[in-house]
């Protein structure tokens, strides 16, 4: 994640993060099984809140299972989690841990179109929701 927008943006929060993750798969014939860990590590300053506390590196994983229901259709259930970043900060000083159920629809060798529930275990794995999104790969 490149922090590109100005400092008043809470979403990028000014850092540029590098991720290093481990990603095993195990593949059935319609289904398959998915595991990543891995570390993220802030680099910059945040902006946020005190520039004394930035984001410190933090672990990420998650398990999933893919099926395939029919040929263009998949199903998609995933339970992820990370540690805080942001240990100095009394209110996000807690782990993340949060689930979602997706459909994803193959359009084409190069697109795909998917939609989702998600939602979080606890105050700071935020609340329930809803995502779509369109990936393009060439």
């Amino acid at each position: 994640k490149f922090g590109i927008a100005d400092g008043e943006e809470l979403l990028t929060s000014g850092t540029t993060d590098i991720g290093l993750v481990a990603l095993v798969t195990y593949p059935a014939e319609r289904w398959a099984v998915h595991a990543n860990q891995g570390i993220v590590l802030p680099v910059g300053s945040a902006d946020l809140f005190q520039p004394d506390e930035d984001p410190n590196s933090f672990f990420v994983g998650a398990i999933g299972v893919t099926i395939l229901v029919s040929d263009p259709i998949a199903i998609l259930g995933t339970i992820d989690f990370n540690t805080s970043g942001w240990g100095d900060v009394a209110v996000l000083d807690e782990a993340v841990l949060a689930g979602s159920l997706s459909m994803r629809w193959r359009v084409n060798d190069g697109i795909v179109v998917g939609a989702g529930f998600r939602t979080g275990a606890g105050e700071l794995s935020g609340g329930a929701g809803f995502f779509a999104g369109i990936e393009a790969t060439w």
